[in-house]
């Protein structure tokens, strides 16, 4: 307002460039300050405007007046997952109850509209019950301990939702992954002593001579599930030896008329944490000779051979 007449009381009014408001006359001397697009709060909060006022008079004189504005927040983002994917992997025997990992969405809104708490959607690849997150922490439960034998991965949504009005969602997928764990022992299969007691070697078999095989199995995956052997006790340790990846049990030497004709050989994995135990007759005969006499006949030479992962 300019208390002056004529030129001298005429005034305008300006404000400074590229702000989202405009000045509108709404009378001779008066002015509105209007908005002229769109605010955001989350990217300008608050706006120092300076307006400029000047007389047509001669000299003009002028005078300048600062507002200050601040912009109110409504509920307009919804909270946002710091990825779209998370990858958790997991031990088998994990547990039960434990934390194994936490997910985190943001919101750049305030107050309310900012609170975030945290919810299982329909899942798949895993039963109900299986896991649970913590509605304010966002922390992932497993409630079970998992083995890796029976199932290997699991998935699970995730939905953070805020406490404006109304209330904006977002979801992220979480893939667990389960590790294995060296938690099976080995299985011997074969040989079998099912049909025969024995088995049988001639007395004319060469060095390296293939007496058997010892084949195992073991559930595990990997560098778990790697089987070696080896011959860890023997009265007479120049007879045989056993492949320590193979299982093959070969004769190292020619048999000799003072070695035991009869011998015990057990495979099994005593210098590991899981091992099991499998016992394997050996008779040197003659290669003509096909009858077996009774084992309670002769005396033994006892080995042992060890199946370690």
């Amino acid at each position: 307002m300019d208390r002056d007449s004529g030129e001298n009381g005429q005034v305008q009014c300006r404000l400074p460039p590229y702000i989202p408001f405009k000045l509108q006359k709404s009378s001779n001397k008066q002015y509105s300050l209007v908005v002229s697009d769109t605010l955001n709060r989350e990217i300008s909060p608050f706006y120092n405007i300076s307006i400029s006022a000047w007389d047509a008079g001669l000299p003009s004189l002028s005078t300048n007046k600062t507002i200050h504005i601040s912009i109110s927040d409504i509920n307009d983002n919804a909270p946002q997952f710091t990825q779209s994917l998370y990858n958790v992997f997991l031990m088998e025997n994990n547990a039960a109850g434990a934390s194994i990992f936490a997910v985190t969405a943001l919101d750049p809104d305030l107050g309310k509209n900012s609170e975030i708490s945290y919810f299982l959607l329909g899942s798949f690849m895993h039963k109900t019950g299986d896991f649970r997150v913590g509605s304010e922490s966002g922390h992932i439960y497993a409630l079970r301990s998992f083995d890796y034998e029976i199932q290997k991965n699991f998935q699970i949504n995730v939905l953070a939702q805020d406490c404006g009005t109304p209330s904006l969602t977002s979801t992220t997928l979480v893939s667990i992954v389960i590790l294995d764990q060296n938690d099976n022992m080995p299985v011997i299969v074969s040989p079998s002593n099912d049909n025969s007691p024995f088995v049988i070697v001639p007395k004319s078999a060469s060095p390296g001579y293939l007496v058997t095989k010892v084949i195992a199995t073991d559930a595990d995956s990997g560098q778990n599930a790697r089987l070696s052997y080896q011959l860890i006790e023997a009265t007479d340790h120049s007879v045989f030896s056993v492949g320590f990846t193979s299982g093959e049990i070969r004769t190292i030497r020619k048999f000799k008329e003072q070695d035991v004709v009869r011998q015990i050989i057990v495979v099994s994995n005593k210098l590991r944490k899981h091992g099991c135990t499998h016992k394997i007759l050996i008779k040197f005969e003659e290669e003509e000779k096909s009858n077996m006499e009774h084992v309670s006949d002769f005396s033994f030479l006892a080995a042992d051979v060890i199946a370690f992962t």
